[in-house]
């Protein structure tokens, strides 16, 4: 198996929030096949890439996500980066004892420490394309747009090991005024 492509300056950072607390039901399997199927592209497209994740005021009774996921042995250090931010950081922000975690706010985290050019902030239930995969790794993004793309939603039920296949995307470039 090929390493993931990864550099000390990877192209595009894709910065997610996560936490092992069963969101929207059985969400670490989400996870763990949202993972899987983007290192997996990673590799099959050379995209010069890193995952962060934001793990927002992670429970205490669950493990933490770099536990509680599976890895690939072939994971080159940096391609994949877990930033926690424990739960005494939590508790100083407004309506902490209300609301678990604040999405926005962790996405800003992870943004802010991404190393690549680019930037993709994004779910950790989402699949991207080959199509769209192919296109961040050909290096031909702008500075000078935003670019925005259909998404596909990882349904609860999708087994570790289905087959990735989607030929329908499109992806649409916006210049910047």
């Amino acid at each position: 198996m090929e390493d993931v492509p990864t550099s000390n300056k990877p192209y595009i950072s894709f910065v997610v929030v996560a936490r092992n607390d069963n969101y929207g039901g059985n969400f670490l399997h989400r996870v763990q096949v949202f993972v899987n199927a983007l290192l997996a592209q990673w590799r099959q497209h050379h995209l010069q890439a890193e995952l962060v994740i934001v793990e927002w005021n992670p429970p205490e009774s669950e493990k933490p996500l770099a536990e509680a996921l599976v890895w690939s042995d072939a994971l080159l250090p940096d391609a994949v980066r877990i930033i926690q931010v424990p739960n005494e950081l939590h508790q100083q922000l407004p309506n902490s004892d209300r609301m678990p975690m604040f999405e926005y706010i962790a996405k800003n985290v992870g943004i802010r420490r991404a190393r690549g050019e680019y930037i993709l902030a994004t779910n950790p239930d989402i699949l991207f394309s080959d199509k769209l995969i192919r296109f961040l790794a050909s290096g031909k993004l702008s500075h000078d747009a935003f670019y925005r793309v259909d998404r596909y939603d990882v349904a609860r039920t999708i087994p570790l090991d289905v087959p990735l296949k989607n030929n329908s995307d499109s992806v649409s470039r916006m210049p910047l005024e």
